[in-house]
């Protein structure tokens, strides 16, 4: 997300629709100049719900240093795509591991007690 553009207050009256067609269309922000008032941003709501949980997640410093450390680990590592035996091996042992056993478009959980 990046300012795109800055219109007058003027002429995001006249293109009001075609601004939030556009912002819509690829996500960028307009910023609407305003003469004796603040100016203010145009954006759509998808953006400014990300902005917000990222502040969410990074208002405590605890999270926020777990996720830096995650990000940090992930870019570290050797992203190549695994053979797709590797895969179905761990798959398997996975469902060993749940004790799932595999039905046609289904996976059935193994339980103990039935919870009346």
């Amino acid at each position: 997300m990046l300012v795109s553009k800055t219109e007058s207050a003027t002429n995001a009256r006249k293109e009001f629709f075609k601004i939030l067609d556009e912002v819509a269309a690829d996500s960028s922000v307009v910023i609407v100049k305003r003469k004796d008032a603040p100016n203010v941003a145009i954006l759509a709501e998808s953006e400014l719900n990300g902005l917000v949980e990222t502040v969410h997640l990074l208002r405590s410093r605890k999270n926020a240093d777990r996720l830096f450390a995650a990000l940090e680990r992930s870019r570290s590592r050797d992203l190549e795509t695994p053979d797709s035996t590797d895969l179905q091996s761990s798959l398997m042992e996975l469902r060993q591991y749940c004790e799932q056993e595999e039905k046609t478009d289904c996976i059935e959980v193994v339980a103990g007690d039935a919870i009346d």
